[in-house]
């Protein structure tokens, strides 16, 4: 069973309004990001990143709290072009150099750059515009490896951090370029029981993918 930490899905929020801290600054987000209506269902809200300065930070939710365990970071999000680099994530150690850090179209279309702390490289991803996409990122403290799945397709196994080990304290979102419309909904973070690491890698969090409506 999964441990839950933290989760969010924006229906308590007032269409236009921002977000405020939660769970003792688990969530703290940029101040331009403000509730929207999915433009695919206009009963469900989300989170509109805004502005190419929009951001935002899951911060002191318990990596530290959870050391030598998995934490899987779940998310739903929209990408109206994915050729803008439209996106970037990064996870910050305690004192504040990356860890991980990924960007989103930065070399077109269907495609997720990460850093080796050296340079960049170019995976295949199965991005798509205007559409819905659930993103699942898994954090081994134990081996200081990440893994990403993008609609249940592994993207990125077991990749080396930059920094040893996962002491992070804060996650980052951002909008890179105001050219794309980016939204995101359904945040989760939990801890996720070591013998099943292999197994939602490799299913890639079934259980959570394709999204939740509410």
């Amino acid at each position: 069973v999964q441990a839950h930490l933290y989760s969010s899905d924006y229906e308590d929020y007032t269409v236009g309004g921002t977000i405020v801290s939660q769970s003792g600054s688990w969530w703290s987000p940029g101040s331009a990001a403000v509730v929207a209506v999915d433009p695919l269902d206009s009963e469900n809200q989300v989170l509109d990143m805004v502005g190419g300065a929009s951001t935002f930070w899951l911060s002191g939710y318990g990596y530290d709290d959870v050391t030598d365990a998995v934490v899987a970071i779940d998310m739903d999000v929209y990408l109206s072009d994915t050729t803008q680099r439209a996106v970037t994530y990064a996870i910050t150690d305690n004192d504040s150099s990356d860890v991980i850090y990924n960007a989103y179209g930065r070399s077109g279309a269907s495609t997720i750059d990460w850093h080796t702390g050296v340079a960049w490289a170019t995976v295949a991803a199965p991005t798509s515009d205007a559409t819905w996409m659930h993103f699942r990122y898994v954090l081994d403290q134990v081996n200081n490896t990440y893994s990403l799945i993008v609609d249940g397709t592994p993207v990125l196994t077991n990749v080396n951090t930059w920094n040893d080990p996962i002491t992070t304290n804060t996650s980052t979102f951002d909008q890179d370029n105001d050219n794309s419309l980016v939204l995101v909904d359904n945040i989760a973070v939990s801890v996720v029981p070591e013998p099943m690491t292999c197994v939602l890698l490799g299913l890639g969090g079934l259980g959570l993918l394709r999204r939740n409506r509410k």
